[in-house]
């Protein structure tokens, strides 16, 4: 900068002065000059499903704030911005700040859709300078943005037929169903399938009820079970029915944190109970299928064996007469 002095009314002194930089850091694209880097990378493309873990490496030492601010992850589908999970470092056993480092866990059905596309929004005030104790600005939504992975092959293995199974609902959810009459019964099983297909999430068609209920005897508060049953893949690109049911059970049970807790039928779902299958017969002959080959074999054997001996031999067969 320079600065005109006027010494005398015939002079002039110029003064030239060096001013620090208005910032010493670049902003990397997330709208706050404090973080450096994070994992994943702004605009990633390639995420590996289901990974469980994300951090935020900032250009000085941090510390978490522990107020009411919030980490949220977002999954945009047609044009909507679906939450899959929020963070609160309050909460957060598994959250942890070291250095300028911190790094976060997230539940393994979070990132689980392939070619998806995600951002992180954080709150104001999540973290903190460790060395003043100011608050620090947070990320704003549509800044950190990222993709997961496209291929299907990592779609994990499985059971893959139908998968029949049951929800519970809470005290006040039961209360509500019980009195809810044939027609509005059938329409909140319609929009809770509507809605857990959003939320897991999967494809029309893969959720389905008959519509079943019954108060579970082995809870003391009268709460109700209500029958879903998950649909096999119909091809190799789509999810199996196990990869859902997982997915289902973890959103259900860390429901708090996932969008389970905001849907207008899905609040009503009981984060104690989670998604317990039943054994069908196709998947108890999946399960069991080499005991009952060995088994089948050697009573084939042993039959075998005995019509062979009772037709070589007379003695044997009039013994049995």
């Amino acid at each position: 900068m320079l600065v005109a002095l006027n010494e005398t009314s015939l002079s002039w002194r110029l003064l030239s002065i060096d001013l620090p930089r208005i910032a010493p850091y670049v902003d990397g694209g997330y709208g706050n000059l404090h973080v450096n880097i994070t994992y994943p990378q702004k605009d990633f493309n390639n995420l590996a499903l289901n990974t469980e873990g994300i951090s935020i490496t900032f250009n000085y030492r941090i510390s978490f704030s522990y107020s009411n601010a919030i980490l949220s992850i977002y999954q945009k589908i047609n044009q909507t911005d679906i939450l899959r999970q929020s963070i609160d470092s309050r909460t957060c056993s598994k959250c942890t700040a070291s250095g300028n480092i911190i790094t976060l866990d997230v539940l393994r059905c979070t990132f689980n859709d392939p070619g998806g596309h995600y951002y992180i929004q954080m709150d104001n005030n999540f973290v903190k300078s460790s060395e003043y104790g100011e608050p620090l600005p947070g990320i704003d939504s549509n800044k950190w943005t990222f993709q997961t992975d496209n291929r299907t092959l990592q779609i994990r293995k499985g059971y893959g037929g139908d998968i029949l199974g049951r929800v519970r609902l809470t005290t006040n959810g039961s209360q509500y169903f019980h009195g809810l009459n044939s027609s509005e019964k059938h329409d909140f099983f319609t929009n809770l399938i509507n809605e857990l297909v959003l939320i897991i999430p999967t494809e029309k068609g893969r959720l389905k009820s008959n519509e079943h209920s019954q108060f579970d005897t082995s809870s003391s508060e009268s709460k109700i079970l209500i029958s879903l049953s998950i649909i096999a893949a119909k091809s190799g690109d789509k999810k199996n029915a196990t990869a859902i049911k997982d997915d289902l059970d973890l959103l259900i049970s860390n429901k708090k944190y996932t969008n389970i807790s905001t849907g207008a039928i899905t609040y009503y779902l009981d984060e104690t109970y989670g998604f317990k299958s039943s054994v069908s017969v196709a998947e108890f002959f999946e399960i069991h299928k080499t005991k009952i080959i060995i088994w089948s074999v050697a009573v084939f054997l042993f039959l075998s064996a005995f019509l062979a001996a009772r037709w070589k031999s007379p003695e044997v067969k009039d013994s049995f007469q």
